[in-house]
């Protein structure tokens, strides 16, 4: 169809994003907090998006965000069922991680997918695709945030 092909000439909206490992446990502890609250409820960053740090909030309430999440969703779903399979899912892993890992167990990837995966089929349907995409963009925004500065520091020039 003639959306499929412009879907694949619009960039992924997760295409800037990456996760070397984390090395601040300020940082480390936020990425925490954040996957606590998605485990325990798996739309808690659309009910709740106090939760999302600022630009990640501006990013998703854009009226072209939904737009943006199912044209990646279309071309992540190489087998076009409407769904994202675990492997599906794991490339989306590995794009993430940007080299950090070459393997992934199926364990690990059937664990990302669960924090999603409202229904428990396994699988990550289009709207609980939305759910991830806004998962990945808030860890990614905490994930890049400068550490603030420790007690009894201060910036030079300030």
């Amino acid at each position: 169809s003639s959306s499929f092909a412009q879907a694949q000439r619009r960039p992924s909206i997760l295409r800037e994003v990456s996760f070397p490992h984390v090395s601040d446990p300020g940082q480390d502890a936020k990425l925490q907090e954040l996957l606590q609250a998605v485990r325990r409820d798996h739309s808690i960053l659309s009910t709740r998006p106090e939760l999302l740090p600022d630009s990640v909030r501006r990013q998703v309430a854009s009226p072209q965000f939904v737009a943006r999440c199912m044209d990646d969703f279309d071309q992540r779903d190489r087998d076009r069922n409407g769904r994202l399979t675990p492997e599906e899912v794991a490339q989306l892993m590995l794009e993430l991680c940007r080299g950090n890992t070459t393997t992934l167990t199926h364990q690990q990837v059937m664990r990302f997918i669960s924090l999603f995966d409202s229904n428990r089929d396994g699988v990550i349907s289009r709207a609980e695709y939305i759910d991830l995409v806004k998962f990945v963009l808030a860890a990614a925004a905490l994930h890049m945030a400068p550490p603030p500065p420790s007690r009894g520091s201060f910036v030079v020039g300030s």
